[in-house]
């Protein structure tokens, strides 16, 4: 499952985004300062990040996503930014910054679809054949934007044991194909890959 980071010092807005992004399927890693965001980017690598504008710490939020973006292990990762600020300058300096952006208050489905959208921004959804030593695997791969090899090389070079693969058909030689709408292939088992189509 994904796994978003959330950073959000006010408790009832951490608890209600939470309790969304499990029923969605999220799985969810949480901060209430920038220190403590950043060390559990490095920790939990997550899939995602929204991200509170107005920290109660020296270091805001735009401080957070700025070292974000300038560090090569992150400057793709789909991000939200949250505030209760009411500027109309705020939604252009998140885009600028590669940012979805919500304004408080929002409803949990409001969560739920900026951060999908932030993570379809940032990704390209590819259609590939995994080969393995006994199993064809069609499916869905989720790659950094740019062409399909780049992005395979990337994600190959992640630390990463397992590549997710979404809405894959799992076939081997002798039985029937098995649908399945989520699965973690190991990366060591891949012998092969070739893309289906670019999305």
């Amino acid at each position: 499952m994904p796994k978003v980071l959330v950073v959000e010092d006010d408790l009832q807005v951490l608890a209600m985004i939470r309790q969304h992004l499990q029923l969605e399927g999220f799985s969810v890693v949480e901060a209430s300062d920038a220190k403590e965001a950043w060390q559990l980017l490095l920790e939990e690598r997550p899939d995602a990040a929204l991200i509170d504008l107005n920290l109660r710490t020296e270091r805001d939020g735009w401080g957070l996503v700025a070292t974000v973006r300038e560090d090569g292990r992150f400057a793709r990762l789909p991000t939200v930014v949250m505030t209760g600020v009411e500027e109309p300058h705020l939604a252009d300096r998140a885009e600028e910054l590669g940012s979805g952006f919500l304004s408080k208050p929002f409803s949990g489905a409001e969560v739920v679809e900026g951060l999908r959208q932030a993570m379809k921004r940032a990704l390209n959804t590819s259609r590939v054949v995994l080969h393995l030593a006994a199993l064809r695997i069609e499916g869905t791969v989720h790659l950094p934007a740019g062409r399909f090899s780049d992005g395979w090389e990337a994600l190959m070079r992640e630390e990463r044991v397992f590549v997710p693969v979404t809405e894959a058909t799992v076939s081997a030689g002798d039985s029937s194909d098995v649908e399945v709408p989520f699965l973690e292939v190991r990366k060591a088992d891949i012998l092969a890959v070739h893309p289906l189509e670019a999305g």
